[in-house]
């Protein structure tokens, strides 16, 4: 008798069902795990594009500030809000730097170098004011300029 309770126990059904529903179940989770890494890697390279986008987005909409450069974003991104906005804008100013030159001429013969100074100074600053809202990505209008440029439609 005493042999028999020294004696190791042989598996019953029991373990080995036990054993191999949890090798199942490693295994199961194991396949949720690749599963759901290869899904984080999917969902990394989504917002890796999608960072991607917005600072072209971001670099073109500053481009609309350089002169006849206003054109570019209109014709590459025509769904991108942020390079609509600029882009009319931009156009907006050159439009007004090609009307109002002569003015602006007129205005030095008469006026002095001053005020040809002066409004050259002025365009300069509401360009890099415009550049400086395109390359932080704020949709935001230029006081003035804004509105001249919801009159245009692509």
């Amino acid at each position: 008798m005493n042999e028999e309770n020294n004696a190791p126990a042989e598996p019953t059904d029991k373990k080995k069902d036990f054993t191999e529903v949890y090798k199942e179940k490693v295994d199961e989770g194991k396949a949720v795990k690749a599963a759901s890494n290869a899904l984080a890697q999917e969902n990394n390279q989504a917002t890796d594009n999608t960072i991607a986008d917005q600072q072209a987005d971001n670099i073109l909409a500053a481009l609309s500030y350089f002169s006849f450069l206003c054109i570019l974003p209109l014709i590459l991104r025509p769904k991108s809000s942020l390079c609509q906005l600029h882009g009319r804008q931009g156009l907006v100013l050159v439009i007004l730097w090609i009307i109002l030159s002569p003015l602006r001429h007129l205005g030095s013969f008469v006026m002095g170098s001053g005020f040809h100074s002066f409004f050259g100074l002025l365009f300069v600053i509401v360009s890099v004011y415009g550049i400086y809202l395109a390359a932080t990505g704020k949709e935001q209008e230029i006081p003035g300029i804004g509105k001249a440029a919801r009159f245009l439609r692509f």
